[in-house]
């Protein structure tokens, strides 16, 4: 997920067409030379003429953007909350379901949903770790009204227990997959929403 085009990026000497991509805290691209650098490391120089000038360390990048180069910058500049990926509205009711890290409990305290233990909440937040966490999901689509949506929340990284684990066995159970978003550098999410009959 993120801002992605096509454009042309300038390295020093090297010049190069290829794909830039900007979100989940790395600015990226992919051509004759690639980049992956993180935002936190990053100094912007400017974001004028259609042009995101760079720098990290002594390296200076300049991505040919056009009119997105500004809202390249400002993503940069001001990175989302994971709670605002999620796109949890003020005042909606969720849940959460599994043992949640208490930082990510805590943020989702600030923020302006309604917390709740029902079941009726509009979206679940249901933290994973492995395949014998899956069939919970049917329960929560049994529970869950028409509308209601469940985030799953997993670690990063774990060849035993992946996206495509999560993805077949909601696919095959009544859910549907319509978004990914990163929450930091260990876990990550994906949000399914139930398929109408």
């Amino acid at each position: 997920m993120g801002l992605e085009r096509h454009c042309r990026v300038t390295l020093g000497t090297r010049a190069s067409e290829g794909n830039a991509h900007c979100g989940d805290g790395l600015l990226e691209f992919r051509g004759e030379f690639k980049l992956s650098w993180k935002w936190s490391d990053l100094r912007i120089l400017s974001a004028e003429e259609g042009i995101l000038e760079v720098q990290l360390g002594d390296q200076i990048a300049a991505f040919e953007l056009g009119d997105a180069s500004q809202k390249w910058q400002s993503a940069i500049l001001n990175p989302k909350t994971w709670v605002q990926k999620m796109g949890l509205r003020a005042g909606q009711a969720y849940r959460i379901i599994g043992p949640l890290e208490q930082s990510l409990v805590d943020d989702l305290l600030a923020s302006s949903g309604v917390n709740t233990d029902s079941a009726n909440a509009e979206v679940t937040f249901y933290r994973m770790s492995s395949t014998d966490d899956l069939m919970l999901l049917d329960q929560i689509r049994a529970e869950g009204g028409v509308g209601s949506s469940v985030w799953t929340i997993f670690p990063k990284g774990q060849s035993s227990f992946k996206d495509n684990h999560i993805r077949d066995y909601a696919r095959a159970n009544g859910w549907i997959d319509i978004k990914i978003a990163s929450i930091d550098g260990v876990l990550t999410s994906m949000k399914f929403v139930q398929r109408k009959v």
